[in-house]
């Protein structure tokens, strides 16, 4: 009886401890395959930027109620790796609301570039600046106080209750206390052709910052199959290109991750915008 007693007990420690070994093992695992997603990050572009009112100088983690605000410099706030606000200078923006599906934030004055991608995770993006708002699913536009300029998609837009749908190169402004709709001037194309550019350069900071989430990962492919980080970088830049089906490279992938998918997205996002700017 005692015999039995004995070999139960031991029978529920090697029971215990196989658990704990494969929970164990499903944590390395998801911790080296997983991919997490930061909710809101600041990175300095240039010149005097503060948080809360303390003036920062490199990539900062944000939290709801943060305020953001440019003097001489320039910034740019990533929501969930989705959503990209440029700030020009002299603009302050504050994040009231970071619920993943629709993170909102508020604009107090200045200028901000705004590029919405709907590749993870989240639903549609609001910003509001003085008497208007701006609400969107996948685009890009400029917004101040009295003026929104769409480079890219459709958004909803409101001011003073009036409201539009503003579509790729349309601009609606106030012009003596009243919105006007109309097309977009060279200068504004231009503006909006800058822009886009510098959106491609910050999709493709988001990408590296995916890349190097998946270090250890990335080395055991490189000494596998003999890569460079020039080779990497080549395929990239291909892809970016249209030369490379990034679809297909996620298919033929020995390894599937959530990053992977995550940068093969961010990759197309790259290359529609290029395509939209030929």
């Amino acid at each position: 009886m005692h015999n039995k007693k004995g070999l139960s007990k031991i029978l529920i420690v090697i029971g215990v401890v196989v658990l704990l070994l494969v929970l164990g093992l499903a944590y390395v695992y998801t911790s080296i395959t997983g991919s997490k997603t930061v909710s809101a990050q600041l990175r300095v572009e240039s010149g005097q930027v503060l948080v809360n009112d303390k003036t920062v100088t490199e990539k900062v983690l944000l939290k709801k109620g943060d305020t953001i605000e440019t003097k001489d410099g320039e910034a740019t706030v990533i929501l969930y790796e989705s959503v990209i606000i440029s700030l020009n200078q002299n603009t302050k923006i504050t994040l009231d609301d970071l619920t993943r599906s629709h993170p909102q934030v508020t604009q107090e004055g200045g200028e901000t570039w705004n590029k919405f991608t709907n590749v993870l995770g989240v639903e549609d993006y609001t910003i509001k600046a003085g008497n208007s708002v701006a609400s969107v699913r996948g685009t890009a536009f400029g917004i101040t106080e009295d003026k929104i300029i769409v480079g890219e998609g459709e958004v909803d837009y409101s001011v003073d209750e009036e409201e539009f749908s503003v579509i790729e190169d349309e601009v609606v402004e106030i012009v003596d206390d009243k919105p006007v709709e109309r097309e977009a001037n060279p200068e504004e194309l231009e503006m909006i052709k800058q822009n886009m550019e510098e959106t491609i350069k910050e999709l493709k900071y988001i990408r590296e910052l995916e890349i190097e989430k998946q270090g250890f990962i990335v080395d055991k492919i490189k000494a596998k199959f003999e890569l460079t980080d020039e080779d990497i970088r080549q395929t990239l830049e291909d892809a970016d290109n249209g030369l490379v089906d990034v679809d297909e490279l996620v298919a033929k992938s020995p390894i599937q991750i959530d990053s992977l998918q995550k940068i093969a997205d961010l990759t197309k996002e790259i290359r529609k915008i290029k395509e939209q700017m030929m």
